[in-house]
Formats: structure tokens, sequence, C-alpha cells
């Protein structure tokens, strides 16, 4: 071939691979822009979505922000954190109010007992001239059963501790062995309102140091190991109390449980006056509710037990031969006191004064207007049954 001809060839032959690498390109360079573009157009809607949402949760946001400040701060100072804990620990009659839910009206934190005692307590007594803060009380000369003042006295209302009276009596009345020893378990000590009890699970005490501590400490953990082991059990127990109750005559008793935590544990002025009479009888349960203070040996050391009533650790010039003292919501403070008073045996009953120190200013108020009467009122009428 002559090299005119090859240089012709040669050159249509580059002239071809040039024009192919021009298309090639340009073709890449349309499908990078299709890419391009197709991209644009997804990332257009999820964009718009995403400032939306960002722009929703900052208006609710602004919104929370100022209810918070237009709403007024509450900081609760360190009393009020233990008064709410006091409220939540509360039992027996006491509505239990919670922190994460709205607070309940004052009147359902009441419990309904106390508004049949508020009633009472307005209404007046035997005596216009004694004024007491107890809804009910009740008071007689147990040597000739005449009564002395009543107020409200068949009124049927909670009894709270003046319970373990009528379970002291179950027991003195069983003729069991009071040496026997009786072992605390876990049913006895996880009760309501035993904070104070000095008894511990495992703790090993003789019947009788049990019921020691049950009437001068008002020991619920005491008194439910003494029901719980009693022949036949807690219910046994429990439905004994009742018999006896209807033995004595009493038509406005029952009792539930025998520590006197429930609200069905209930009874009159008048009936826990029978029922004292008839525990005045044990010697040892006069003992046990009127020692001031006992110490006794446990495998956990020597466990203190005082008397819960002021009077017989302050009220030396008394003269107290029998005593129980009682408190829940429900029932309020309660006491029954016998005493010595000019001679004569006299015995008191306060049913859900206001406070601790309303209650024994309640049965001071007795025993001076007693003595300001010297004596026995004529004419009072005689119980009908023997207190002697």
């Amino acid at each position: 071939m002559p090299c005119s001809l090859k240089k012709v060839f040669l050159g249509v032959l580059l002239s071809c691979f040039a024009l192919t690498a021009t298309q090639s390109a340009s073709a890449r360079a349309e499908r990078g822009q299709r890419v391009e573009s197709a991209g644009q157009k997804d990332k257009a809607p999820r964009k718009v979505a995403v400032q939306k949402k960002k722009a929703k949760a900052l208006s609710a946001s602004q919104k929370r922000r100022g209810a918070a400040e237009a709403a007024p701060k509450i900081s609760a100072s360190k009393g009020t954190k233990k008064s709410r804990k006091a409220r939540g620990a509360a039992s027996s009659g006491v509505v239990k109010t919670s922190l994460n839910r709205a607070p309940e009206s004052a009147a359902s934190q009441i419990p309904a007992d106390q508004f049949v005692a508020q009633n009472l307590r307005s209404k007046p007594s035997s005596s216009g001239k004694l004024m007491l803060d107890a809804a009910c009380a009740f008071m007689l000369n147990q040597d000739n059963g005449r009564i002395l003042f009543e107020k409200n006295a068949d009124s049927q209302l909670p009894v709270a501790s003046l319970t373990k009276l009528m379970s002291a009596l179950v027991i003195m009345r069983s003729n069991l062995s009071m040496s026997e020893p009786e072992t605390v378990q876990k049913e006895d000590y996880y009760l309501p309102s035993s904070s104070f009890s000095r008894l511990r699970i495992g703790m090993t005490l003789s019947r009788s140091d049990l019921l020691h501590v049950a009437l001068t400490g008002s020991d619920n953990r005491a008194i439910h190991t003494l029901a719980r082991t009693f022949p036949g059990g807690m219910n046994a127990f429990v439905q004994k109390m009742n018999d006896t109750a209807r033995e004595l005559g009493l038509k406005n008793t029952s009792f539930e449980e025998p520590t006197g935590l429930s609200v069905h544990n209930r009874s009159t002025a008048r009936e826990i006056a029978r029922i004292a009479a008839e525990a005045y009888r044990y010697p040892t349960i006069r003992e046990y509710s009127t020692t001031p203070n006992i110490e006794l040996p446990t495998q956990a050391g020597i466990i203190h037990v005082r008397s819960t009533n002021r009077l017989i650790r302050e009220g030396r010039d008394w003269n107290i031969g029998l005593q129980k003292t009682g408190y829940t919501g429900a029932a309020g403070h309660c006491m029954v006191l016998q005493s010595q008073v000019d001679g004569n045996r006299v015995l008191m009953v306060v049913l859900n004064s206001t406070s601790n120190n309303a209650r024994i200013n309640d049965v001071k108020k007795l025993r001076s207007w007693y003595e300001q009467q010297l004596g026995v009122k004529m004419g009072a009428a005689r119980l009908p049954y023997n207190l002697m």
C-alpha cells in the first residue's frame, strides 16, 4: 500500500476512536445528571418531613415550658417529706395517700367511725357541767354497781387495744401453762402498727412473759403469738373471745382478731367496763396491766418495755388497780382505768378522745367530778350484773 493511503487510513481510524470516546463521555454525563436529579427529587419530601417534625416538637416543648413557668413552684421542706412518709405508713383505719396520685379530699382520709364520734362528741352527757373530749364515756362504782356518769355509753365504736383485756381473759380462763415457751414467728412479726414492739422473729418467751409484754406495752406481736399458739389456732381464739362476750351478756361487743388493729373489734363504753370488771378478778391481769416498766432476758439481750399509760408512770396517788390504753385512726384514743377514789373502787372508760393528753384529761375530770359529788349520786341506776 502506498504511504499516502496508509496516512489516510490511520487518520480515519483515529477520527472514529475520538468520536466514540466523545459519545461515551456524553452518555455518562447524561446518566449522571438523571441520577442526581432523581436523588434531589427523593430528598426533597424527606427534608420537608423532617423540618415539619422538628417544628412540631419545638412547639410542644415551648407549650410545656410555658405551662411550667405559669404554674406556682412548690418546694417540699424536710418536714413535708417526713409528713408524707408518715401518711404513707399510716395504719389501722387511716386512708393512705400516694404521691403519684392526685390528693384525695380531706373527708376521704377520715375513717367513717370518726364522723360518728364527732357527732357523738357534741351530744350532752348525763351531767351538763362535766364536759369531756371523748365521744363516749362511762363511770361506775365497782363496789356497789351504781352508775356514776355516762355519755353515749351504749354507742358502738372500735375499741383498739382495749381488745387486749378480752384476749387476756381468754388466756387466763384457758388454764394453759403460763410457763410454756412460745416463739415469735413471721406472721406475728409482720403486723401493722408494731413499730414499738421489742419482739423479733425467733425470740422465745414464756406465755406469762408474752402476756406481760402485751398488757404493759400494748404489744401486738406478743398478743398475736399467744392467740396463734392457742389450742385450735387463731380462729379458735377469736371464737373464744366472742363466746366470752356472750357469756358476760355483752350484746354490742364483737371481735375479729386479738390485737385491736381491726375496726371490726367493736364495743361500747358500758360493755368495756363490764370486760374490765371481769378482768379485774384475775391478779395476773391486774399486775401486768399496771407495771410501769419491765426488763426481760431474750436471746438477743434484755428487752425493756414500759407502760403505755402515763398515769401509771406518773400518777402515784391514783392507786390504779387495772388499766388499758388503745389507739387506732378509727378508734381514736381510748382508755379504761380502775382506781381507788375516796375508798371506793371506780371504773372509768373513755372512747375516742382526740389525743393522748385529751383522754388523760378526760379521766382526770371524771375522777375530780366524782370527788366533788362525794360518792354515789342518790337514785343512780344499778347495773344488771355483779361487778364485785
